[in-house]
Order: structure tokens, then C-alpha cells, then sequence
């Protein structure tokens, strides 16, 4: 029975992505977005340190962290710490290829990088799947060799 209902969701299931980007900050940085439309989707390459949502909920990521952001809540990625610099996305971004944007934080050599990708998820064409996410959802992925290997 649970079977069926999985494999009904999974064919009924719609995914669309809007944007990927790559984002790079060096240590001591965040990189702030403001709010967006669409669900965000982060998988961290490398480097640790803390998703903040708003002045609200703040989570750990580390290398191979899947965090999946509510639509319509600021957000940023960087140091949990005090930091140097507070950099706003729309400002340090540039066009790298294949319709791919770079955002970067800071001036040196990156210590964090994470792809990201806003989506859209329907079910049945009609239900959106997050549309009443209110907090981020965070997993490590890091045992999930080929999802590893995707977003490599």
C-alpha cells in the first residue's frame, strides 16, 4: 500500500527549475538574498557554516547539506560568527556560463561554495509541494553517492 502511494506521488510529481547559481564566500563573509518567489535549494561543495533565515531560525551546513529554503524568507549562508563583511547577492553576481550566475563574498580565495537552484515542485499539476514550508529543511547527503555526484 505505502509503496503504491509513494510511486503515485513520485509520477505525479513536477520539479522545475527557475535559476542555478554558484555561490562563493571566503571566510569571515556572508552572502545575503533577499526574498524570492520560489523554494531555494542549497547543496553545499564545501566549506561549513550557518544558513540564517530572516532574524529568525539559523541552521549548521556542512560539505554534502541539502537546505531547502521556505519561499519569500531572507536569507544568507556564511560565517556564524561575527564577520567582516555582509555582502548582498544582487550586487556581487555575474554571468559564468550556460545561464549559470556566480554570487561571491568576499575578495579572496572562496572557503565555502554551494550551488543553488530555485524550484518550483507540483503535485498533480496543481498542489505545490513546499508551499507551506515555514522553516528550512537541512540534510547531510554525504552517504548519497550518486546525488553527490549530481551536484559535482
Amino acid at each position: 500500500m505505502a509503496t503504491e502511494f509513494l510511486d503515485k506521488l513520485l509520477t505525479t510529481l513536477s520539479v522545475r527549475l527557475h535559476a542555478f547559481a554558484l555561490c562563493e564566500i571566503e571566510a569571515g563573509y556572508r552572502l545575503g538574498f533577499d526574498p524570492m518567489d520560489a523554494v531555494t535549494v542549497h547543496y553545499v561543495l564545501s566549506g561549513s557554516g550557518i544558513l540564517q533565515i530572516g532574524s529568525g531560525a539559523s541552521v549548521a551546513f556542512s560539505p554534502h547539506s541539502i537546505m531547502v529554503v521556505p519561499a519569500r524568507a531572507r536569507q544568507s549562508l556564511g560565517e556564524a560568527r561575527p564577520v567582516r563583511g555582509d555582502t548582498p547577492a544582487d550586487q556581487h553576481c555575474e554571468m559564468i556560463a550556460d545561464g549559470i550566475l556566480k554570487f561571491t563574498a568576499g575578495e579572496g580565495s572562496p572557503t565555502t561554495r554551494v550551488v543553488c537552484g530555485m524550484i518550483l515542485a507540483t503535485y498533480g499539476g496543481m498542489l505545490g509541494l513546499f508551499d507551506n514550508l515555514r522553516e528550512p529543511i537541512v540534510q547531510n547527503a554525504g552517504d548519497v553517492e550518486p546525488l553527490r555526484r549530481a551536484f559535482g
